[in-house]
C-alpha cells in the first residue's frame, strides 16, 4: 500500500513539474519572441528612417555611415527596401537602386547560384526587383532555372520593366516548354500598354500555334490597339483556332474602322461555323450598320450559335436591330428563325433591356 502511494506521489509531482517547465517554455519562448519582435520593429523604423533620409539627401559618400550598420540584418533591410519600391516612383526608386547595388546586390548575386532552391527563390525575388539593364543575362540564366525560381523572376519583372529585361521575358516566352502559357499571358496583362512593341517584334517570328493563340488574346485582353493591323493579317490563318481569336480580339479592340468591319464580314462567312459565330458577335460589338443585312441573314444559319449570336448582335443596333428582329420573328419559312427571334425579344422584354 506504501509503494502504491509513494507511486502517485512522485506521479504528481513529475506531472507538477512537466507542466511548470511547460509553463516556463512557453513564457520564456513568448518573451523571446515579444523582444525578437521589439527589436525588428524598432530595426525596421530606423531602416526606414535612415533610407528615406539616404533618399532624400544627394551626397552618396555618407550612406556607408548611416546604412552599413544594417547588413548585419539583410532580410529586414530588403524588406524595407522593397515596401519603399512598391510606394515610389521616379528618381526616388533609381536612388532605391543605388542602395541596393551599394550594399546587398553582391550578396544576393551569390545566393541566386545557391544549391538550396528556396534561397534562390527568394534572392530572385529580390535582386531582379531592383536589377539593371546590364543585369539581364544574369535574369535569363533565372529564367532558364528550376520552375520555383522562374516564376519568382518572372512575377519581379512585372515590378521593374525595362526595356532589356522585358526583352528578356519575351525570349524565355518563346523558348519556353515548361511553365504554363497561360501564366505568361496572366504576366503580360498585368504589364499594359507597354509591352505593345514587343508583341510587334514577336509576331513577326514563326511561332507554335499554341504561342501565337495566346499573343492574339492579348492583343484583345489589354487591349493593344495599334496592332490591328497585324489581327487583320491573321485573319486568313489557316488555324481555325487563331480565326476564332482574331475575330474575338478585333471585337475587344473597339475600333469600328472600315477594314476591321470588312474583315469581320469576311470571317462571318468563313468556312468553320466557330469563326462565323465569334464573327457575328465581334460585328455587334462594333455596332456595324454595314452588317445588319449579314447579321439577320445569321438568323437562318443551320448552326444554332451562329443564329444566336446575329440576334443579340442585332439587338446592339436599337430599334432598327428590334425591327428586323421581329420581321424574322413573323416569317414562317424557317422555324428556327423566328424561335430564335422570338426567344430573344422575349429575353429583352424579361431583362428589360
Amino acid at each position: 500500500m506504501t509503494t502504491q502511494i509513494y507511486i502517485i506521489l512522485y506521479s504528481l509531482i513529475f506531472l507538477f513539474l512537466f507542466t511548470l517547465s511547460l509553463f516556463l517554455y512557453i513564457s520564456i519562448r513568448r518573451f523571446v519572441i515579444t523582444q525578437r519582435e521589439k527589436r525588428h520593429r524598432y530595426l525596421r523604423q530606423a531602416i526606414e528612417s535612415d533610407i528615406l533620409a539616404a533618399i532624400t539627401s544627394s551626397p552618396k559618400n555618407s550612406w556607408p555611415v548611416e546604412l552599413k550598420q544594417y547588413l548585419r540584418y539583410p532580410d529586414i533591410f530588403t524588406e524595407v527596401l522593397l515596401e519603399f519600391w512598391q510606394t515610389l516612383s521616379g528618381t526616388p526608386r533609381e536612388q532605391l537602386k543605388n542602395i541596393f547595388a551599394s550594399f546587398l546586390k553582391e550578396k544576393y548575386r551569390r545566393a541566386i547560384s545557391s544549391r538550396r532552391l528556396i534561397k534562390r527563390v527568394k534572392a530572385a525575388k529580390a535582386f531582379v526587383i531592383f536589377a539593371e539593364e546590364k543585369d539581364a543575362p544574369v535574369i535569363i540564366q533565372l529564367l532558364n532555372d528550376h520552375p520555383l525560381v522562374k516564376l519568382a523572376t518572372l512575377s519581379s519583372l512585372t515590378l521593374n520593366p525595362q526595356p532589356k529585361i522585358l526583352e528578356s521575358i519575351f525570349t524565355s516566352f518563346i523558348q519556353e516548354t515548361q511553365t504554363p502559357l497561360r501564366y505568361y499571358f496572366d504576366l503580360f496583362t498585368s504589364m499594359g500598354k507597354i509591352i505593345e512593341p514587343f508583341v510587334k517584334k514577336i509576331l513577326k517570328r514563326s511561332l507554335p500555334e499554341e504561342k501565337l493563340a495566346l499573343l492574339v488574346e492579348l492583343i484583345g485582353a489589354i487591349p493593344l490597339t495599334s496592332l490591328y493591323p497585324q489581327l487583320l493579317r491573321l485573319s486568313i490563318h489557316p488555324s481555325k483556332e487563331i480565326r476564332v481569336k482574331t475575330a474575338r480580339a478585333l471585337g475587344n479592340l473597339s475600333l469600328p474602322l472600315e477594314e476591321i468591319i470588312d474583315t469581320l464580314m469576311l470571317l462571318a462567312e468563313d468556312e468553320a461555323w466557330e469563326v462565323r459565330a465569334q464573327a457575328l458577335k465581334s460585328l455587334g460589338k462594333l455596332r456595324a450598320k454595314k452588317a445588319l443585312t449579314l447579321l439577320a441573314q445569321a438568323l437562318f444559319s443551320p448552326y444554332w450559335y451562329c443564329r444566336l449570336n446575329g440576334a443579340r448582335a442585332l439587338v446592339q443596333f436599337g430599334e432598327k436591330g428590334l425591327k428586323t428582329l421581329r420581321k424574322i420573328a413573323r416569317q414562317k419559312k424557317d422555324p428556327y428563325a423566328a424561335d430564335m427571334a422570338h426567344m430573344i425579344l422575349e429575353e429583352i422584354v424579361t431583362t428589360g433591356e
